[in-house]
């Protein structure tokens, strides 16, 4: 009888009869009965009655809900009811038949863990709306993301297009004035002054010429168009020519220059390779005072070759060496030949490697030189070895007497060209358009001919080339000099068999370039590269 009083429910139970014959005090204050009114055998319709009319059962009609339970107990079905009343509070009424008939009713007030469930209902639908408010805030700011990346794609393919589209405009003014400072220095009379301010105009040329070169290498190395051409060749293909153009430079600063020669075959990009080696032994020599530069190669383990170019110059700083093949990075150390660097040159370098899938290296001790490495794999030797261009090169002096027919659409280029080739003892026709120069041809049969191949009116110089060629019996051999720097012309230009010289035209290289097709004659020409000084 104690914990039937003490529960925490409150109980109800009504007899066969459905009058009430036992109930707790808790079940009393959950209803609030007036004192007296429940007592042993009164009938439980008066209760549900009482209840019904102070809105405890529900809105519906009093005498309706009380048929409704009333009908439940004679029944004996169990059920379960919850009941928000007015003051707040929630009830929960359970009731279940009894053996031998009558009926039991628990009410329990809930009220605590409705407010609960209540709170994390809402705790969840507030989480949700902050998962789904954040869902979206995430989504919106990987499209703004996606979308600034787009348009960062665009504008650097829309800045390698550009740079692509006017090289060959840029350039063609620096090839103009170069060829005209070319042939000033040979211009009998000039006294020292003018030589002087001849040698500056050319060095700021070049300097010109050599960030435009480095802007766009790095454009199109960046923009992923440069296919490498990536064939077995002799690395002393490679070097040779590296010889003929830093000799001067390391003679005129009394610098020794050496090169061991190897006889070892490689696979890489000819041009990529060289392009690395002539920005090592260009650093080499602006940075170097005193002593030596050596180019020499080394077999590694693996199937792989190391070529160095070391110097005495003054070294490279431990903390230094790790960033050194990062872009506008430049040493501490000054020239002493007052030349500067662009601080593009090793980043371009490493792009090129990286294309390649070579690998670089710096090593250095200040006060001690430097040590820069470029490692790639071998090649086999082929069982027969092809004409190199060590052999096509090995004398670039025989010019005179030769006649050529040079073709590009800027009149400048021309007139630089014509001033500089009769310094060499070379004849020449010039023309801006094809049917001019077809006419020179039916004139006079040259014994090379030199052409653009950005030409006016649609035309091209491979075209131009072939029309020249089915004119002139038998065809002359012929080389391009361009501005364009694409994988898909040099390509075009060896399976034509045409030499290729890039603009601006080194003197030195040009000069190379005639020698060599002068030297042809009248046969069939053969594909070649141009040396690059």
């Amino acid at each position: 009888a104690v914990t039937f009083e003490n529960m925490m429910q409150g109980i109800s139970v009504v007899d066969a009869e459905l009058c009430i014959v036992a109930w707790n005090r808790r079940y009393l204050d959950l209803f609030d009965y007036p004192e007296g009114f429940v007592y042993v055998g009164r009938p439980v319709a008066d209760l549900i009655l009482h209840n019904a009319a102070r809105g405890l059962l529900g809105k519906d009609d009093p005498d309706s809900l009380v048929r409704k339970r009333l009908d439940h107990l004679r029944r004996g079905l169990p059920h379960v009811y919850v009941r928000w009343r007015a003051d707040g509070r929630v009830i929960e009424t359970r009731g279940d038949p009894l053996p031998g008939g009558g009926y039991l009713t628990t009410f329990t007030d809930i009220t605590a863990y409705k407010r609960a469930e209540q709170a994390l209902m809402e705790s969840n639908e507030t989480l949700e709306q902050r998962v789904e408010q954040r869902t979206h805030e995430l989504s919106e700011a990987l499209g703004a993301q996606q979308q600034a990346k787009r348009q960062a794609e665009a504008a650097n393919l829309s800045k390698t297009r550009f740079l692509a589209a006017a090289s060959h405009d840029l350039l063609q003014p620096l090839n103009a004035a170069r060829l005209f400072t070319s042939a000033l220095h040979h211009q009998p009379g000039l006294d020292a002054e003018a030589e002087a301010l001849v040698e500056r105009i050319d060095t700021s040329f070049k300097a010109a010429e050599d960030l435009l070169d480095a802007l766009l290498e790095a454009s199109r190395l960046d923009a992923g168009k440069y296919q490498a051409d990536v064939t077995a060749v002799a690395i002393a293909d490679v070097i040779e020519p590296l010889k003929h153009a830093f000799a001067v430079q390391a003679s005129a600063r009394g610098l020794g220059l050496h090169f061991f020669d190897s006889r070892a075959w490689v696979r890489t990009d000819v041009q990529l390779l060289r392009r690395i080696l002539q920005n090592f032994l260009s650093n080499a020599l602006r940075y170097t005072r005193h002593g030596n530069v050596l180019l020499g190669v080394r077999h590694l383990p693996g199937g792989w070759l190391r070529v160095e170019v070391r110097d005495s110059g003054p070294g490279i700083a431990a903390d230094q060496q790790p960033s050194i093949f990062d872009e506008f990075r430049r040493g501490t150390q000054v020239s002493p030949w007052g030349e500067k660097g662009l601080g593009l040159g090793l980043s371009i370098c490493e792009r090129m490697a990286r294309l390649l899938g070579h690998r670089l290296g710096v090593r250095s001790q200040l006060g001690h030189g430097c040590v820069f490495s470029v490692d790639l794999p071998r090649a086999p030797i082929p069982a027969v070895l092809p004409i190199t261009g060590i052999e096509r090169s090995r004398s670039v002096g025989i010019t005179s007497g030769l006649h050529a027919l040079c073709l590009d659409n800027d009149a400048s280029i021309l007139e630089g060209m014509a001033a500089l080739l009769s310094r060499w003892g070379v004849s020449c026709d010039l023309a801006e358009d094809t049917a001019t120069a077809l006419a020179a041809v039916r004139r006079r049969r040259p014994d090379l001919i030199l052409a653009d191949y950005h030409l006016d009116a649609g035309e091209d110089g491979l075209t131009a080339l072939a029309q020249l060629h089915a004119t002139c019996q038998p065809p002359p051999p012929s080389a391009l000099v361009t501005a364009d720097n694409s994988a898909e012309l040099t390509a075009q230009a060896r399976e034509l068999g045409y030499a290729l010289l890039r603009k601006p035209a080194k003197p030195a290289a040009l000069r190379a370039l005639i020698s060599q097709l002068g030297r042809r004659g009248a046969s069939p020409a053969q594909g070649a590269t141009a040396p690059d000084p």
